[in-house]
């Protein structure tokens, strides 16, 4: 019995690849006047070149893989201890980043286009009678807190006035497509 939650930053800034992966997206690797880790929370033909900002998306798509490759050595873990069968796992994110969306680069501290606010939610449960399934449902971070207490086995606190709690319990929607949210 245990519970890991891991907090990977990856594809977060900066967007610091190892220069090996990197080179795989753009052969100029960290070779690229006039840009930094970071890209500019903006529209990007405002300040950018059309090169440099297809060395920020190369750098990103890096982070990508680099992100990739660690989660594969996680799962390849899982599957040599058999931990499928009895642990869930859950990948979310708190937000995307727009790479050229609505001519945008970096993530404005805006959510008002998919392209940010519409995040994965992608759970891997235990049981084989849920693979492979899709739902249709919204959910929101805030529900991450009463389902993982939910699957541990362990009671939601009762909400107080000055701490409401929000969320709700997502197995259900897990184990039927029809369960409202």
């Amino acid at each position: 019995d245990f519970y890991l939650h891991l907090d990977i930053f990856d594809p977060h800034e900066p967007w610091d690849p190892p220069e090996d992966i990197l080179k795989q997206f753009d052969p100029r690797g960290y070779d690229v006047p006039g840009i930094g880790a970071a890209a500019p929370y903006a529209p990007w033909r405002e300040n950018l070149t059309e090169n440099q900002f297809n060395a920020f998306r190369a750098r990103y798509a890096a982070k990508v893989v680099f992100l990739d490759r660690w989660l594969g050595r996680l799962f390849d873990m899982m599957d040599q201890l058999d931990l499928w069968k009895d642990t869930l796992v859950i990948l979310t994110t708190d937000h995307a980043t727009f790479n050229g969306d609505h001519g945008r680069i970096g993530k404005l501290q805006t959510h008002e286009h998919d392209a940010v606010g519409h995040i994965p939610f992608i759970a891997a449960h235990p049981d084989p009678a849920l693979h492979g399934q899709r739902r249709e449902q919204l959910v929101q971070l805030v529900d991450l807190f009463p389902t993982i207490l939910a699957a541990t086995g362990r009671p939601l606190p009762e909400a107080q006035p000055e701490k409401p709690l929000h969320g709700i319990n997502l197995l259900p929607v897990m184990e039927d497509a029809n369960t409202p949210t």
